[in-house]
């Protein structure tokens, strides 16, 4: 047995009887009567989620959401953005001009307060970015408290070093003051408006022991999820529950441009050594991933390789991220500067892809990961996932990574599969 990113052996030839394909016989009702612990995340560019762009035009769509198999809710930046230096036509969401207010263009406070109210009658939960290392430069802090700002040799306050975030000014840490105002803010959110945590912007340029002390004091107000935009292991030391699962969505888009599909073992082995049993948010986009690089559609080689990869982010252990719009196979990039809205009838059967997906990942929580070894490892991946190591049901899934016909023999099958191009299955195992 070899040891990889969770459990990963090698399964010898005829020990299981051949699974059942999972299909859409269970209720949906049974599905999702007991949410994962590893929460289904959809996040949300108000701006762009609705012809309108409000906190109130989403709430007809929140029964859709939760149909598809959403528990929780991220919603981009909700605050007023700034207007000095800003980028683009409407600046970024991530130049926060008032941390206690929400940006006029989507609403009222006691609308944004009604979104959280439907959303906790659906049984969701909801967090809202938290943009702690910057602030725009019309942010009232900057008149109030400038030596809350890094500054260069020459005195002068500077955007965030080693970017091109011209658009915002970098808040410094070493000051009590900005400390005592974020964790003012954040707790403002959660006590007094209802959310359920946050989603926490480039979480490692924050120092460590801020968000040691920021996510006890949220905690001791109520349980909270925390999310972090990062990768340093110091993040889940801090509190935090989630970050982001960078390097398996890397080496997915290089397994699909045409790496050996058995790189991602490699990958899951040195996330293991790396993070230990710390949970990880999958993804195949985001709003940086479609508004810089480009649409799962365009990185995964069509309707087909985009469905291909997204069973693969959605079944490995951990949270799993759909990016408005990517449900319904919008090929729009979204910009972050500028108004765009998802294109919602661009392809119903993605949305039938995406729910029964979602359904399948649904039925039990995958603790454990058994990846096997067959004669096309550089074309196919295949695992199994199970809730424990001794767990009497479970999961097989394999997924062909190439635009093309894959014939091979599996050590768990005493016949040759064939998949077609970007096929893949899902088989239930008792």
């Amino acid at each position: 047995m070899r040891v990889l990113a969770l459990v990963v052996c090698l399964l010898l030839a005829g020990c299981a009887d051949s699974p059942d394909p999972i299909t859409s016989d269970a209720p949906a009702s049974e599905v999702q009567e007991t949410a994962p612990s590893d929460p289904v995340i959809y996040e949300v560019f108000v701006r762009s989620f609705t012809p309108e762009g409000t906190f109130g035009a989403m709430i007809p769509r929140l029964d859709g959401l939760k149909e598809l198999g959403v528990d929780m809710l991220w919603l981009m930046p909700i605050h007023p953005v700034g207007e000095a230096r800003k980028k683009g036509t409407l600046g970024s969401p991530y130049a926060i001009r008032d941390y206690k207010a929400v940006n006029p263009r989507f609403g009222t406070m006691e609308e944004f307060q009604a979104l959280v109210e439907e959303i906790h009658a659906r049984d969701m939960r909801i967090i809202i970015d938290l943009v702690a290392n910057h602030t725009a430069w019309d942010n009232a802090w900057l008149d109030e408290h400038p030596e809350w700002y890094t500054r260069d040799d020459n005195g002068e306050i500077i955007h965030p070093a080693g970017t091109d975030w011209t658009d915002v000014a970098d808040l410094n840490y070493d000051e009590p003051g900005v400390r005592a105002a974020m964790r003012d803010a954040m707790r403002f959110w959660v006590e007094e408006v209802g959310i359920d945590g946050y989603r926490c912007d480039v979480a490692d340029l924050v120092p460590m022991d801020f968000w040691s002390e920021a996510i006890a004091e949220l905690r001791s107000i109520k349980p909270v999820l925390m999310l972090a935009e990062g990768s340093d292991p110091e993040l889940h030391a801090s509190g935090f529950d989630l970050n982001y699962a960078w390097d398996t969505y890397s080496a997915m888009k290089d397994i699909w441009r045409g790496a050996p599909a058995d790189t991602l073992l490699t990958v899951l082995d040195a996330e293991r050594e790396r993070y230990g049993d710390d949970a990880r948010m999958r993804f195949t986009t985001n709003h940086d991933e479609t508004a810089w690089d480009d649409t799962p559609l365009a990185l995964f080689g069509g309707t087909a390789g985009a469905q291909a990869a997204a069973v693969v982010a959605a079944t490995l252990p951990g949270a799993f991220l759909v990016y408005n719009g990517q449900e319904v196979g919008d090929p729009q990039r979204i910009p972050l500067f500028e108004k765009t809205t998802v294109a919602w009838d661009t392809d119903p059967a993605m949305r039938s892809f995406y729910a029964d997906l979602l359904a399948q990942r649904a039925q039990f929580d995958s603790g454990i990961l058994e990846l096997l070894e067959h004669d096309a490892m550089a074309d196919v991946l295949a695992y199994e996932r199970y809730e424990s190591a001794d767990a009497g049901v479970g999961q097989r899934i394999t997924v062909n990574v190439r635009n093309r016909a894959v014939t091979f023999s599996p050590r768990w099958s005493a016949d040759p599969v064939e998949l077609a191009p970007y096929e893949w299955r899902i088989e239930f195992l008792h």
